[in-house]
This record gives C-alpha cells, sequence and structure tokens, in this order.
C-alpha cells in the first residue's frame, strides 16, 4: 500500500465544508503547505478552485493512502484516463511545508477551459487564502443579515 501527499487549497481543508465527509480519516498526518499557482473564487457553486499560473496558494498538505485517490478523484469530476472530460485534472508539483520544507504532493486542478468556459465570473483569489477569504465573505453575509432584520 502507496503513500501520496495531497495539497488542498480550499473545502478538503480543517475546518471546511467537505474535511469531515471526504477526508478526515483518510490522512494519517496534516502540515499547512503552499504551492505555485492561482487560487480562484468560482461565484457559482461558490467553490475555490486552483488554477496554473503566478501566484502562491496557501493550503495543507496531507499524507494519505493512495487507495483514497479514487474517492477523490470522483469529488473532483476527474475521469481516469480521459482528462479531456475531466473538470480537474490532478497533477504533480512541489509544495513547501510550514516548516520550509519542499516536498513533491499532488493536487486538483481545474481545467483552463473549464474555467474559460463553464466558470466566466471566476475571482483571482490574489493573496491565495481560502480561509481568510471565506471568513471575510461569511463576515460580510452576516453583516448583510443583520443590516436587512436588526433582530438578528
Amino acid at each position: 500500500m502507496g503513500r501520496v501527499k495531497l495539497f488542498t487549497y480550499g473545502l478538503l481543508m480543517k475546518g471546511m465544508r467537505y474535511h469531515e465527509s471526504h477526508i478526515a480519516g483518510l490522512y494519517d498526518s496534516v502540515v499547512p503547505a503552499s504551492a505555485s499557482g492561482r487560487l480562484m473564487f468560482l461565484p457559482e457553486p461558490e467553490f475555490p478552485a486552483l488554477a496554473a499560473g503566478e501566484g502562491v496558494v496557501k493550503g495543507e498538505v496531507y499524507d494519505l493512502d493512495e487507495n483514497s485517490l479514487p474517492r477523490l478523484d470522483f469529488l473532483f469530476g476527474v475521469k481516469p484516463g480521459r482528462p479531456d472530460q475531466s473538470e480537474y485534472v490532478r497533477r504533480k508539483l512541489d509544495v513547501v511545508t510550514a516548516g520550509g520544507e519542499t516536498v513533491p504532493a499532488e493536487a486538483y486542478f481545474i481545467r483552463a477551459e473549464i474555467l474559460r468556459t463553464k466558470h466566466p465570473k471566476a475571482v483571482w483569489i490574489e493573496d491565495g487564502d481560502w480561509s481568510a477569504f471565506f471568513e471575510e465573505r461569511e463576515a460580510q453575509r452576516r453583516e448583510e443579515a443583520r443590516r436587512k432584520n436588526p433582530m438578528i
């Protein structure tokens, strides 16, 4: 049974929407890390996506059993052997851990064609930090709800 490092940057990270249901229990260790790329916000369906490009993306790197990958591939719409029919592709990249160590890992990248055609309103999260973006967005929603209903 082999091991693989997986870099996550959004909803699979600890405390995020899909952590407990999709990755908790599948890994032996997790450490904060960063990688090269562009973190994009897809307004519909309100997901983050990693795209190729200049920038730094903050996230976490998980040490997983490689047998966990088909389950995660399904979540990301990866069709093994058919990248032209997949929303995302799983690719190798180097990540830098919080301790400064560079390690090889894999990550799910949205295909450029999918980003361009299905998500034309995607927004670049310039600081590459989904957690901060998400917290700020939720705070804005709460404030907007308070303005609409002062009893909240």
